[in-house]
């Protein structure tokens, strides 16, 4: 009796030996490479097909080796858990764990810093944040509100906590005894601002239509409105914009949603559903792995791309019934590009032509 998969099970050691040298100098190329190991399925049925062809006057009847069958079993847990591996924030678990132990006998106090301003650009640094953002009605940085001391220890005095370089002043709550914040950050009309945080909620809502606001976060609900411009990188957490005209978002796992008066918007969102209602579409730009993605515009000038791998498409209530996975349309006189793809999942278009 011969077996079948003697071929594949030494193509798949010479494969896997690739993919853990490349590993030892290249992980993101050898995860990528790694990705392909579905391709032993496909040699082994090769191969099958090549011996059954091979010995087709022969009356043999065949079985499927079992170290072949067992090495494609790894080949299957292994890519599973080494993508569960990189999605995971090690960083960020590790920040966790060890502002939960700090946490374990904190004190609460009430916390007030100030600083004029003389810089164009704002830096504030901080974990396990609760920050409402407004304008503040002197060129100050104002930071009013609470923070949990370690530990019950004592803070130092307020102004070891800014740090001022060449064309920035930095507010650094990162730093012992604080183990996180709590309270409202008041900040000029017309500055860029740079919010670094991991776990927590960054809010902004009153009127800074001047104000370019930067987020850089890990765990967080972040909400901001009425602002110039607005740069967002998150990991794990929903993102809601609003009255933004110029913004980009970057986020791993969570909801993102786009409305008011937002007309260029670059979106790239790994896992969650993108969900954008503006006033008018002129450049918009969505690239999504998993989720479903809605678009709803009153008016709109662009040139309309839409695709997506697993899914389908939908315009203003109408399933595409050819090429379901494509759609190109010119809206208005087309001075804009609206881009949307998804890997897995669907595309809801509703607007007014």
């Amino acid at each position: 009796m011969r077996k079948i998969g003697t071929i594949t099970t030494a193509i798949s050691f010479i494969f896997l030996g690739v993919a853990l040298l490349l590993s030892k100098f290249n992980g993101d190329l050898a995860y990528t490479l790694f990705k392909f190991w579905p391709m032993m399925i496909i040699v082994l049925g090769l191969e099958f097909l090549y011996i059954s062809y091979k010995n087709k006057d022969e009356a043999k009847s065949y079985k499927f080796s079992f170290l072949t069958i067992f090495v494609l079993i790894v080949f299957l847990i292994t890519d599973s858990a080494w993508g569960l591996f990189r999605s995971i924030d090690f960083e960020s678990l590790k920040s966790q764990i060890e502002n939960s132990i700090g946490y374990s006998n904190t004190n609460k106090v009430a916390f007030r810093v100030e600083k004029e301003l003389s810089k164009a650009r704002i830096i504030l640094r901080a974990n396990n944040a609760d920050i409402d953002i407004k304008p503040s009605k002197e060129k100050k940085l104002i930071f009013d509100g609470y923070i949990q001391a370690k530990n019950n220890k004592g803070i130092d005095e307020t102004d070891t906590y800014f740090r001022e370089e060449a064309d920035k002043l930095t507010l650094d709550l990162n730093r012992e005894p604080i183990g996180g914040i709590e309270g409202t950050l008041y900040v000029p009309n017309g500055i860029s601002i740079e919010i670094i945080v991991n776990n927590g909620k960054i809010e902004s809502e009153e009127d800074l239509s001047n104000a370019v606001m930067i987020v850089d976060s890990k765990n967080a609900y972040v909400n901001l409105k009425n602002l110039k411009e607005a740069h967002i990188k998150n990991s794990n957490g929903d993102i809601e914009i609003s009255n933004i005209n110029d913004s980009s978002i970057e986020n791993v796992n969570g909801s993102v949603k786009v409305n008011g008066n937002s007309e260029n918007v670059d979106i790239d969102n790994k896992n969650g559903a993108v969900i954008i209602d503006n006033d008018i579409s002129r450049n918009i730009k969505v690239r999504s792995n998993t989720g479903d993605i809605r678009l709803s515009s009153d008016s709109a000038d662009a040139v309309l791309k839409a695709t997506t791998d697993y899914g389908n498409i939908r315009l203003n209530g109408n399933t595409l019934s050819e090429n379901k996975q494509n759609l190109n349309k010119t809206l208005g006189n087309g001075n804009g590009n609206i881009n949307i793809w998804t890997k897995s999942g669907d595309i809801d278009i509703e607007m007014k032509e």
